[in-house]
């Protein structure tokens, strides 16, 4: 589980477990509001300068997008965001869930209309329990 910068280190550790462990498969992800682009203009450029310093190379960036490194062995996400999160856009969740998709990757998306971004637990949206009803049926 992650949120934010986080939310892209829980996403790569999805998408790229296999290159450091082949017996530490995560079960499932949980990615709030997660940095997800690293190679194009929608991510978190402070994110991206913090990870890989300023002006990496357009294959570094590639390197650890994790919607770049999805496949049919990445686990089943749990992902919200909220509309209005103009640090991280939401273009970053769909784009992560585009890439589950098109790899029959199972997930559940949550896109809140309003909220900063940040928000974590201190927010009215019930996310937690929709959480919850996900993993129970996950593990049914």
């Amino acid at each position: 589980m992650g949120s934010s910068a986080c939310g892209h280190l829980a996403a790569h550790t999805l998408t790229s477990y296999a290159e450091y462990s082949k017996d530490l498969r995560p079960a499932f992800g949980i990615l709030c509001y997660p940095v997800i682009d690293m190679a194009g203009a929608l991510g978190h450029t402070g994110s991206r300068n913090n990870l890989l310093r300023e002006r990496p190379s357009l294959e570094m960036r590639q390197s650890v997008s994790p919607d770049l490194k999805v496949s049919s062995n990445t686990p089943p996400c749990f992902i919200w965001h909220t509309f209005e999160d103009t640090a991280v856009p939401v273009e970053n969740s769909l784009m992560f869930v585009s890439a589950l998709q098109k790899h029959d990757v199972p997930f559940e998306l949550h896109v809140y209309p309003k909220g900063r971004h940040g928000l974590g637990m201190n927010t009215d949206y019930k996310w937690e329990e929709s959480l919850l009803c996900w993993l129970n049926d996950l593990f049914e």
